[in-house]
């Protein structure tokens, strides 16, 4: 069997199963999402004329879902499916010289067993949620981080496109950033281990902070062109944390309580930091 027809049955797989979803309405979660991102469409400000705990990048995402294709339930899964679908190329793209099958035509397999069980246990509380679409860019973040760790190539580019990942993880749920700082802790650890910490500071720092940067500024110069920085900061920082059940301010004391009280409830660092939905 040749690894082309692999690639095209894997493909056609996720995209019957994907279109079969796509007949699935939307949840409440993703229905308000759609209503604020037609809102920004239309000139609303958001944290201003639209309250939302959460950040702006599930917004973005239906906002350019609607742009693109439509508004309606069937076109926001349909967007969705796109993406998945270019996840699932680049996954067999990127994976296929690591070698971890003795047969080739397996990796084109792998999506399958990624997108495609997510389509098929997902339900419409979990479809176009953001901790499912999130994993693209973690995943990107990841490969980029270890490709160019091995082949020392486009390092420029590549550590502008990680920062630019980052950022946009970043701008979509804070709480990933602990698993974004551990990436980074590893991947610093074996380049201090295997070239130096010079490396660090000279070429994997700058064209990272920059690429970090793009998308951060274009929020920061949306908060300061409509002039609501008290507002993101009173909502991400004041008033979230007074919505959580814990009257803990101080997080780690917080954890610390609640680790305590109830070891078989979430782990602690899910409340790092206040930010987590």
């Amino acid at each position: 069997m040749t690894n082309r027809l692999v690639i095209f049955i894997t493909l056609s797989l996720i995209t019957t199963v994907g279109l079969l979803k796509s007949l699935t309405v939307l949840g409440g979660d993703q229905s308000l999402f759609v209503v604020i991102a037609q809102l920004l469409d239309a000139g609303k400000i958001l944290y201003k004329d639209l309250f939302d705990y959460k950040q702006p990048g599930i917004f973005m995402f239906y906002l350019v879902a609607g742009k693109m294709i439509g508004w309606s339930d069937i076109e926001i899964h349909l967007f969705e499916l796109g993406y998945w679908l270019l996840f699932s190329v680049i996954l067999i793209y990127s994976l296929k010289d690591y070698h971890f099958f003795r047969a080739n035509y397996f990796h084109a397999l792998l999506p399958l067993f990624i997108v495609g069980v997510y389509y098929c246990n997902a339900t419409f509380f979990h479809l176009t949620q953001l901790e499912a679409l999130i994993n693209f860019p973690l995943f990107l973040i990841v490969w980029l981080l270890d490709r160019v760790y091995k082949t020392e190539q486009h390092v420029f580019i590549t550590y502008l496109a990680i920062g630019f990942l980052i950022g946009i993880v970043i701008l979509s749920k804070l709480v990933f950033a602990p698993i974004i700082f551990s990436f980074l802790v590893i991947h610093f650890i074996f380049t201090i281990k295997y070239k130096s910490f010079i490396h660090i500071i000279k070429k994997q720092l700058p064209p990272m902070i920059v690429g970090f940067m793009l998308p951060l500024s274009v929020f920061i110069g949306y908060i300061v062109h409509y002039q609501i920085e008290h507002l993101v900061v009173d909502i991400f920082l004041r008033y979230r944390p007074a919505s959580l059940d814990s009257p803990i301010k101080l997080i780690p004391a917080g954890c610390i309580r609640r680790f305590r009280g109830s070891g078989k409830e979430w782990l602690c660092w899910r409340y790092l930091p206040p930010l987590a939905y």
